[in-house]
C-alpha cells in the first residue's frame, strides 16, 4: 500500500469542511427567520467570518501550503482592515443630524427644507 503524500489534503477532511460549511449556510438561513433585535447583523458577521475562514484555511489550502500565500492572504486582510478604518472615517466624519452646508455660497439648511434657487450674477 501506498503511503498518503501528507501535502495533499484526504476526501474526508474535504467532506467534513463541507460539512461545516453547509450546517453554517443552514444557521444563516435560521437566522433570516429570528428576531435578535440589534444582535442580528453581529451573529451573521460571525457567521460569515467562520464560513470565510474555513474557505481560506481549507480549500486555499492555507494551512499546509507555502508560507507566500499565508504572507499573500494575510497583506489582503490588512488591505481590507485599512479600507474598512478609511470608510468608517468619511462615514463618522460626517455631519449626519447637522444642517446641509452648500458648496456654492456656503449657506446652512436645515435637514428637510428645499435649497434656494442659485443665482447666476446676471439681473434680468
Amino acid at each position: 500500500m501506498a503511503a498518503e503524500n501528507p501535502t495533499v489534503p484526504s476526501a474526508g477532511r474535504f467532506l467534513a469542511v463541507l460539512g461545516a460549511l453547509l450546517g453554517l449556510l443552514a444557521l444563516s438561513i435560521a437566522l433570516a427567520y429570528v428576531d435578535l433585535g440589534s444582535y442580528n447583523l453581529i451573529v451573521a458577521l460571525v457567521i460569515a467570518t467562520a464560513k470565510m475562514l474555513l474557505v481560506m484555511l481549507f480549500f486555499m489550502q492555507l494551512v499546509r501550503g507555502p508560507a507566500a500565500n499565508r504572507i499573500a492572504a494575510g497583506g489582503g486582510i490588512f488591505m481590507l482592515l485599512i479600507l474598512g478604518a478609511l470608510l468608517m472615517s468619511d462615514y463618522l466624519g460626517r455631519n449626519h443630524f447637522g444642517a446641509r452646508v452648500l458648496p456654492v455660497n456656503g449657506l446652512e439648511i436645515p435637514i428637510g427644507e428645499a435649497a434656494p434657487p442659485v443665482s447666476t450674477g446676471s439681473s434680468p
